[in-house]
């Protein structure tokens, strides 16, 4: 057993999660790793979905503005291309309604300018 897989035989399962679900941060072997030692702790899919939502929740509500300039959607290991899009689309909804309430209305203060 790599010394790797020991490290992560002390991880918690969402930080498991995390390492696969990331784009480019980690090399293949170490995303290697985490899934067989997420495969040896016998979790049901739903469990490991739900684990994974919690993740791009966050992420897509931190970094929101970089998926949209990226123009291509983000990729999971866990969730599907339809679940991770109503994630994002809740999360855009989110900033379309806050950026709306913080846009000024000129017409209304055009002595202003």
């Amino acid at each position: 057993m790599s010394e790797l897989k020991d490290k992560f035989h002390l991880k918690q399962n969402i930080d498991l999660v995390s390492i696969l679900e990331s784009e480019d941060a980690y090399t293949p072997f170490a995303k290697q790793c985490a899934a067989e030692v997420l495969k040896e702790r016998f979790l049901e899919e739903e469990d490991l979905k739900h684990l994974a939502t919690e993740i791009w929740e966050e992420n897509i509500k931190q970094s929101l503005r970089k998926y949209l300039k990226m123009g291509m959607p983000p990729k999971s290991y866990f969730l599907t291309e339809n679940e991770l899009k109503a994630i994002f689309i809740k999360h855009f909804e989110a900033f379309k309604e806050r950026k709306e309430l913080l846009s000024v209305d000129s017409t209304k203060y055009w002595y202003a300018f």
